[in-house]
């Protein structure tokens, strides 16, 4: 069976965001980075700046809308576990990016 998209109801705003995302996680990884993190090409880190998390210990944490998972470490350090969620041409990408 066919998935209908959905047109209208309270999500129906979000498509066109939806849409551009997908179109990006389609990009070359190099170009994601960059759209992501304005400089990266020029030599800026992949990586959060300087992460303010507010104590340690957690058993579960969740990266919603986590990209290509540039905040998983920092995350991972407070917490035995991290589920992370995107749109699911960004996680294929994030995770073609890891397996390079």
């Amino acid at each position: 069976m066919k998935k209908r998209r959905q047109t209208s109801g309270p999500n129906a705003e979000l498509l066109p965001l939806q849409a551009g995302w997908n179109r990006i996680a389609q990009s070359d990884i190099e170009d994601i980075k960059e759209f992501i993190l304005t400089g990266y090409k020029d030599g800026a880190q992949f990586q959060p700046d300087d992460p303010q998390l507010i104590g340690s210990g957690y058993q579960l944490v969740l990266d919603f809308g986590c990209g290509l998972g540039r905040n998983f470490a920092p995350l991972n350090s407070v917490s035995d576990r991290v589920h992370a969620f995107d749109l699911p041409d960004m996680v294929e990408q994030c995770g073609l990016d890891a397996r390079a």
